[in-house]
Formats: C-alpha cells, sequence, structure tokens
C-alpha cells in the first residue's frame, strides 16, 4: 500500500512540473510578436514594409472628350529625371486606375505599359510652399506648374494653358496635398488630390 501511494504523489509532481513549463501555444502570449507585426519605424519583423497606401484625389472636368475618371491613386514621385526643373517642387502623377508603386518605378516611359483607358494627369510644381497659387505654364519651372494629361497606353500629352495649382500640406517623404483648377486645350481638371511618397517613382 506504501508504494502505490509514494508512485502516485510522483506522479502528481510531473504532471505539475510539466503544465509549469509548457509553451504557450499563441506568440501573442509569449510577448514576442508574430514576423508580421508592426514595428515603431514601420516595417514588419522580418523585414518587409507596411504599405503606405496609394494616396487619392478628387477632381471633376473633362479631358478631351472623356470626363475625368475617379482617381484611384496619386504619387509623388521620388526619381524625377530633373528635380532642378521645378526647383525641388513636387512631382505628381494621378491616375484612374489602382496603379502602384512599383508599376511608376521600373523606367521613365511607364504609360505606355498601363492598362488601356488609364487617364494620367501629370503635375509638375515648382513650389514646396504651401497657400501659395502657381500658374500654368508651358515647361516646368519654379514658381510654376506644369499641368498634362495623357491616357494609357498613349504617352501623347496634353498641356494645360491656364490655370492655377496650390499646395495645402508639404511633409518631404511622406506627401503632399494640393488644390488643382486647370485648363487645357481640350478640357479642364478642378479639386484635391493627396499623394503619397514613391521614392523609386520615375517620370512620365
Amino acid at each position: 500500500m506504501r508504494s502505490r501511494i509514494i508512485s502516485l504523489s510522483i506522479s502528481l509532481v510531473a504532471a505539475a512540473c510539466s503544465s509549469s513549463t509548457s509553451t504557450p501555444s499563441n506568440p501573442a502570449d509569449s510577448g514576442t510578436p508574430p514576423n508580421d507585426a508592426a514595428q515603431s519605424d514601420g516595417s514588419t519583423a522580418d523585414g518587409s514594409t507596411i504599405d503606405a497606401g496609394s494616396g487619392s484625389a478628387s477632381l471633376t472636368g473633362n479631358y478631351g472628350g472623356n470626363p475625368i475618371a475617379p482617381i484611384m491613386a496619386a504619387y509623388w514621385i521620388g526619381m524625377p529625371s530633373n528635380p532642378a526643373e521645378t526647383g525641388g517642387g513636387p512631382f505628381v502623377y494621378l491616375f484612374s486606375g489602382p496603379i502602384t508603386c512599383a508599376q511608376i518605378s521600373s523606367a521613365s516611359g511607364w504609360v505606355t505599359t498601363l492598362p488601356a483607358g488609364t487617364q494620367v494627369t501629370e503635375l509638375l510644381i515648382g513650389t514646396v510652399s504651401t497657400g501659395t497659387p502657381v500658374s500654368a505654364v508651358a515647361k516646368a519651372a519654379p514658381n510654376g506648374v506644369e499641368a498634362n494629361y495623357a491616357t494609357a497606353p498613349s504617352a501623347t500629352e496634353s498641356r494645360a494653358t491656364s490655370g492655377t495649382v496650390t499646395l495645402t500640406a508639404y511633409t518631404p517623404g511622406t506627401s503632399v496635398d494640393g488644390a488643382v483648377n486647370v485648363t487645357f486645350p481640350m478640357g479642364s481638371a478642378t479639386g484635391t488630390f493627396h499623394a503619397v511618397w514613391c521614392p523609386t517613382g520615375k517620370e512620365f
């Protein structure tokens, strides 16, 4: 009888030890974030980055004989061929399709590779000051705005002949916001945009 009691006591002690050293099955219980958890620097634990979004805009008007379609992506590119062209001001692109930063990063001339019918608005804005309208010019320059539109896959641009663009917010390396009111030989565009930073983006 005594040997049976000793054996039972040993079994209970072993079970208690096993329970206290078990590993939680849920990573959140361990205090260590899973690989896809966001870190304070905007990256994930496994080194990948979190998509900052594709921007937004609201434009009304017409491009040629076609109404301006809803904007689905808006980017401020980080690799224009000549940044001095605008005096350091932002190069902004608005798209009527779900275009990604990667799609405009491989090389200049990417408009010919976009899905057919995608409307592209190009704003080469010659200022970084907010609240100061810059007028449409024939060629990008400081204190002016070169505003163009095209419809993929054609690279033929139509350039604004009058109007203004005014920056309403400017955060280097993050985003730029503005108001647009420009007129083309055939068409016009009025509205606002919020373009997010695409560091590898190249020109039209």
